[in-house]
């Protein structure tokens, strides 16, 4: 991929994360961080949120290894549910404002990290953190998308008990 082809695409997926995260932090502010979201597994917003910095996290990851060319994979991924389930443990206690500057922090890493890839580094497909693998923009559609859709539920825990 040319340099400006590889510009241009950076520029187009750095929109994308910084259209999700406007939303999202629109959403977040004055929300209770507290207020569940999921009453199956008792997931609070802020277990919510800190589930999507933690997979921003490993997507960081995956970008830091990509520009030394080289591969992230989670090493003990047994199956979605039980590594956000270990995540949700080991970090359950933490403060709502704590998880909510990491988002700002991840995020702007997650750009940076982004920015800092060569062109070539955007040709052919690659190995995800999770099992599967697509091209780099795909993995970063993904990530838009997972926030939106937590985001979505966020919205609707909020709305189904102030509607």
């Amino acid at each position: 991929m040319h340099h400006h082809e590889a510009d241009a695409e950076k520029a187009r997926l750095i929109r994308l994360l910084d259209n999700t995260r406007l939303r999202t932090l629109t959403l977040l502010q004055g929300i209770d961080g507290d207020r569940v979201v999921h009453q199956d597994t008792g997931w609070r917003v802020k277990d919510v949120v800190r589930h999507i910095v933690f997979w921003e996290e490993e997507v960081l990851a995956a970008l830091i290894a990509l520009k030394e060319n080289t591969t992230y994979i989670i090493g003990d991924f047994f199956s979605f549910d039980a590594y956000n389930h270990q995540d949700f443990q080991r970090r359950r206690d933490q403060p709502f404002l704590q998880i909510q500057d990491d988002l700002r922090t991840v995020r702007d890493r997650l750009k940076a990290a982004l920015v800092a890839l060569p062109p070539e580094r955007f040709e052919g497909t690659m190995l995800f953190p999770w099992p599967q693998g697509g091209t780099l923009s795909d993995m970063m559609a993904i990530m838009a998308g997972h926030e939106c859709e937590h985001v979505n539920e966020i919205l609707s825990a909020v709305e189904a008990r102030t509607g």
